[in-house]
């Protein structure tokens, strides 16, 4: 008996996607590179130019003034945004790898936009019916610093695209390790700290190189909501999400599953040394500011670093006139006593 082959199942072509659709696909690539194009007619994106000291108004980072007294204590530091400026070999790889990990992980892969980010963020809200996720680059969120008047915070497509063509020209025109020196530099970490060296200073006494990995994990979990992770007003919220960026060094390959169980026990320990100078010779200091004032103008709030107007002034207090504080040992008669003094023996001897 000839067993005759069962007919192989018949399969229906499922629906098409929009994508597999020639017409609204072209339609879809038509309306893109429109809003790509035109998002910055009209000069409605600022100038990279800006970033250059050379450049017309050359807008490079600002970081503050400083006073110290004679024997070398800062007393004080004049400027809108608390910021010292360091360049990249200054900054320990740790937090270099810690901010890649949290905020960029394919920072040396792409150039200003990471198309497998921005993929991976609209499943995720489409599935959470949110907008939770974002896909900012290192470089977009640079953009959106260096240059908050133009681009602004709003959660828009407009904003978006801005974000993305400026990363895409700072790309262009400066490599990586600039672009990510100029982010640890800029970047806001809460309590009016600017960029890794002051943020280091405030919350842990210290400057950026002396850091250790939990240290800079705490900086690297500051960015995405730099008031509500404040290890100072928050420790716990802070030290829960040190943890996850710890983590996520695990994943790239920064750490080992031994060293983030290490640095996971590590506890949080701020500084208790005082970050605001106001107590210290106020008076003194205002009367230095208006002498300052009065020779460097604005330059000595937003200065910027290696403009050809120079860099602002860090002033040593040893190097102005200033006044003279007194102080009276107790011990030894001051002339005007010993002037008395002496006159009052001459009158007693005359008698």
């Amino acid at each position: 008996m000839v067993s005759i082959p069962a007919p192989p199942p018949v399969t229906l072509p499922g629906p098409r996607s929009w994508w597999q659709k020639p017409k609204v696909r072209r339609r879809v690539i038509g309306l893109s590179y429109g809003a790509w194009t035109r998002v910055c007619a009209g000069e409605h994106c600022p100038s990279i130019s800006r970033l250059y000291p050379q450049g017309a108004g050359g807008k490079v980072q600002v970081q503050t003034s400083k006073m110290y007294a004679a024997d070398g204590r800062l007393i004080s530091e004049l400027g809108a945004e608390r910021r010292t400026v360091l360049p990249l070999t200054e900054i320990p790889l740790p937090v270099r790898q810690a901010f890649i990990a949290t905020e960029d992980k394919r920072f040396y892969n792409h150039h200003g936009i990471d198309f497998w980010r921005i993929l991976g963020a609209i499943k995720n809200d489409l599935v959470t019916m949110s907008f939770a996720q974002g896909f900012s680059t290192i470089t977009m969120q640079l953009a959106r610093n260096i240059f908050p008047e133009e681009i602004s915070r709003e959660k828009t497509l407009t904003r978006k695209l801005k974000e993305a063509r400026v990363a895409v020209e700072i790309e262009g025109n400066f490599p990586k390790d600039t672009i990510l020196q100029l982010y640890l530099n800029q970047i806001n970490l809460g309590a009016g700290a600017h960029g890794v060296e002051a943020a280091a200073q405030i919350y842990f006494g210290k400057h950026a190189q002396q850091l250790n990995v939990a240290e800079a994990a705490t900086l690297a979990a500051l960015p995405k909501l730099p008031a509500f992770y404040n290890p100072r007003t928050h420790p716990e919220r802070a030290v829960r999400r040190r943890n996850v960026v710890l983590g996520l060094m695990r994943d790239q390959g920064f750490l080992t599953a031994e060293e983030v169980e290490l640095w996971q026990a590590y506890p949080l320990v701020l500084t208790g040394n005082r970050t605001n100078y106001g107590d210290v010779a106020p008076y003194f200091v205002e009367w230095l500011r208006v002498q300052l004032d009065a020779r460097f103008g604005r330059d000595l709030y937003e200065g910027p670093t290696g403009s050809s107007r120079g860099a602002p002034p860090t002033v040593s207090t040893s190097s102005r006139p200033r006044p003279q504080a007194r102080t009276m040992d107790r011990s030894r008669p001051t002339s005007r006593a010993r002037w008395w003094r002496s006159r009052r023996t001459r009158d007693t001897s005359a008698r």
